[in-house]
């Protein structure tokens, strides 16, 4: 129905499709005709049941097998801070103070990339 909001009829769109290798594969099925509906017992997965031979300590169970990273890489900087942010405006309806909510959080970004204190 969007398509066809668009201009774009359905059978312009299997067309289309049918150009790419997956669409090909689209629109065969889309072609089908007979095709049988099998009912299901549940809409749910089934549960599996797993053994494990080795009970996890109890400081293992809490804090998993692997040690975390204690730094995380930060590989390319994003070039704008606060994307999100920005594109709501510097002065949301929340915030009633009189500096800047932009600049706030570039300030909250910065400090939490740099793992400075926050308070």
């Amino acid at each position: 129905m969007l398509f066809q909001l668009r201009g774009l009829l359905k059978i312009e769109l299997q067309q289309k499709l049918a150009k790419t290798p997956l669409g090909k594969v689209l629109s065969e099925e889309l072609n089908v005709k007979d095709f049988v509906v099998e009912a299901s017992a549940s809409l749910y997965t089934k549960l599996e049941k797993q053994v494990i031979n080795e009970k996890p300590s109890i400081r293992e169970f809490w804090l998993g097998a692997k040690r975390l990273l204690q730094t995380i890489d930060i590989k390319a900087s994003s070039s704008v801070s606060a994307i999100v942010i920005k594109k709501q405006g510097d002065f949301p309806a929340f915030w009633h103070k009189d500096n800047s909510f932009i600049e706030t959080i570039e300030e909250l970004y910065k400090r939490v990339k740099t793992k400075q204190n926050l308070i």
